[in-house]
């Protein structure tokens, strides 16, 4: 048996997956850095499964619950969808 010691903030989460056998006994996640990016504004495409309900895509111009949406589809949809954006990350000095 592996043991694999890790560090989580509250609501924080991560996947731990073991792909083969090891000798190793005991392994340690680093304690993540995290740097604050401010808001990212702007729309987000979020893309609905085929056939079950909701239209293909829909475009959000913030996050919010789909609750709130008014197309039917989206408002009543249970199930998974995947949201997507592009933004750029300034560089620090």
């Amino acid at each position: 048996m592996t043991n694999v010691k890790l560090h989580l903030e509250p609501q924080e989460s991560v996947f731990v997956v073991v792909q083969k056998t090891t000798s190793q006994k005991e392994y340690s996640v680093e304690e993540s850095k995290t740097i604050d990016l401010g808001a990212i504004r702007g729309s987000w495409a979020v893309h609905f499964p085929e056939n079950w309900g909701a239209p293909k895509q829909v475009t959000l111009n913030e996050l919010t619950s789909w609750h709130n949406h008014p197309d039917e589809g989206v408002k009543y949809f249970s199930g998974t969808a995947v949201y997507s954006k592009e933004f750029k990350i300034k560089k620090r000095s």
